[in-house]
């Protein structure tokens, strides 16, 4: 799916709306979601959902709630409950906090107006930027892998709790102003141990499976591991260190291209190059076994973080500059905060 969906749309003009009334009056009267949750501003809205600051008076402090339309909120909020549970006990300072989830409907034209379902999933405000935006200034490679590295710890207490992610992208990580990785949006996410059957990732439909970008090949006919979010966080390595996706059409990575091939693969060391070419591998037993394995690889490949200049090789100021042009050029329906 592309673009944004008309319910999204409906959703942040609605709260839009409320916003700018709000404001004109000067009542201070912000359009509250679950009766609690104070909306200050529309913070991101992509193709699933519309994502608002709030205020949160009872324990006084800032969050971000994630509002999805759905036809029926409560059979939504029953399929995520556990999900939302589940990622609710990955204690890592790499993921995002999920505190709470529920269903919710949002005035459209007034209390008198249409009202508009969905599910409100509230989480912790991140103060920083999306690795997408963070990406389109300059930045030494050491402070790159660093993020990666974070990231990929992320993940790493994800998997141990057997959460997936399944849309692993630049989108969907948050930069700290102290350069931490902080992974946000596991509404797409679910535990492994339940064994989610084709039939039911189906009625999911309307939250999609991911980022075909992104993808595993594996994930493409309904089948997400953890060798699946390995592969998603390959090729945003990839696109950080290079400036560019490996594959300049998603159905590339269906194929045995060789790793010298790829897109971008001379603006790598052979260590970078072996390392992320093996993950982003069609058959998963091929990949690495955990992305523990990739992160020590990637650090480990350039002798630690002080080394890992030679990432980018002789090409580090070309590399730079096609970094920047390239998210730069991609950021438009994305935002600083989320």
């Amino acid at each position: 799916m592309s673009g944004r969906s008309q319910q999204v749309l409906q959703i942040e003009a609605a709260l839009g709306a409320r916003l700018a009334l709000a404001k004109l009056r000067g009542s201070g009267h912000a359009p509250k979601i679950k009766g609690r949750y104070e909306v200050q501003a529309i913070i991101g809205s992509g193709a699933f959902g519309t994502v608002v600051r709030a205020w949160d008076p009872q324990i006084a402090r800032l969050v971000a709630i994630k509002c999805i339309p759905v036809d029926d909120p409560g059979r939504a909020l029953e399929l995520f409950a556990s999900e939302a549970q589940a990622i609710a006990k990955v204690r890592a300072p790499e993921v995002v906090s999920v505190y709470d989830c529920g269903s919710e409907t949002i005035e459209s034209g007034g209390p008198s107006g249409p009202r508009l379902p969905c599910l409100a999933i509230v989480m912790e405000y991140i103060e920083g930027r999306s690795l997408r935006r963070w990406a389109s200034d300059h930045h030494e490679p050491d402070e790159q892998l660093a993020v990666l590295v974070s990231a990929a710890k992320g993940l790493e207490a994800a998997h141990a709790a057997d959460v997936i992610h399944r849309d692993f992208k630049p989108e969907n990580v948050m930069v700290t102003d102290q350069g931490q990785a902080r992974i946000v949006d596991f509404g797409l996410a679910y535990r492994t141990a339940s064994k989610v059957g084709l039939s039911q990732l189906a009625r999911r439909g309307s939250f999609g499976f991911g980022t075909a970008e992104y993808m595993a090949p594996e994930a493409r006919v309904g089948r997400f591991t953890a060798q699946s979010d390995q592969f998603s966080f390959a090729v945003t390595a990839w696109e950080l260190l290079t400036g560019t996706r490996p594959f300049t059409d998603p159905a590339m990575s269906l194929t045995r291209a060789k790793p010298e091939t790829l897109a971008g693969a001379d603006r790598l060391s052979r260590a970078a190059l072996a390392s992320l070419s093996r993950a982003l591998r069609v058959e998963e037993h091929e990949r690495f076994g955990s992305i523990t394995e990739l992160r020590a690889a990637l650090e480990g490949g350039s002798g630690g973080l002080g080394r890992i200049a030679a990432f980018v090789g002789g090409a580090a100021a070309v590399g730079a500059l096609v970094t920047g042009a390239y998210f730069a050029g991609k950021h438009s329906n994305d935002q600083d905060k989320k």
